[in-house]
């Protein structure tokens, strides 16, 4: 169940959505307080209602077990809030090219986690020369080395395909 979140200064329920960058802010109506300022990753709240233009919102929120959804509805309609994909500068995009860069950014991670494994491999391998028995320890870092080849090999073919869209 959401509640309505008011303003700690006046007690008013109706805000406005102030875009600032990448991230926005919750203003109260009346005082003009900034409640909170939210950054939610590659989406932003449209400060207008879509139905009726208006644009007073009243801030809700859910506690979930591990954390708090937030929510948005027109303080004139009931509408709830819609929004806009925007990249990392705060500019609107796309939803297939907000995808892409999430992709991209998926892709950057991926190769981090790939090199510590590698690094880890490397260290197991200089390892083995200290162990007398060593065979199935050398062929277990050797399936390992060959699926790290290959996920690198499947990330660079998906990296080409992002850079061919000029993203």
């Amino acid at each position: 169940m959401y509640r309505t979140r008011i303003c700690n200064k006046c007690d008013n329920n109706k805000f406005l959505v102030v875009p600032d960058g990448v991230s926005f802010k919750v203003e109260c109506s009346h005082c003009h307080d900034v409640k909170e300022t939210f950054q939610l990753d590659g989406k932003m709240v449209v400060p207008e209602c879509d139905k009726c233009g208006c644009s007073l919102f009243k801030f809700r929120e859910k506690e979930k077990e591990n954390s708090i959804e937030i929510d948005f509805v027109c303080a004139e309609c009931g509408e709830r809030a819609s929004y806009i994909y925007i990249d990392d500068e705060g500019r609107e995009v796309t939803l297939e090219k907000r995808t892409l860069l999430d992709m991209k950014k998926f892709i950057l991670n991926i190769n981090d986690r790939l090199y510590n494994i590698e690094f880890g491999v490397s260290g197991l391998r200089a390892l083995e020369y200290e162990t007398m028995d060593l065979d199935e320890l050398n062929s277990t870092l050797n399936r390992i080395t060959d699926e790290l080849n290959s996920i690198k090999n499947e990330i660079e073919v998906i990296d080409m395909r992002i850079k061919k869209l000029n993203i």
